[in-house]
């Protein structure tokens, strides 16, 4: 099974650590969050990450 890495970079620091993430989980894909679009996941993964920033303590809206 692949794993999957959902990130949200408003400066590219949260896309470095997605790339991190997937390099050292082996196979898999990255994918935006900011894109517009459905994402289906019918296909089965091993992981499903989701790499975001924080703003003042919080998550973003």
């Amino acid at each position: 099974m692949e794993n999957i890495v959902f990130y949200f970079s408003g400066t590219g620091n949260c896309l470095k650590v997605a790339k991190t993430i997937i390099k050292e989980l082996g196979n898999g894909e990255i994918v935006s969050m900011a894109k517009a679009g459905k994402y289906d996941l019918i296909k089965q993964y091993y992981t499903i990450c989701f790499v975001y920033q924080t703003y003042f303590w919080g998550l973003p809206k």
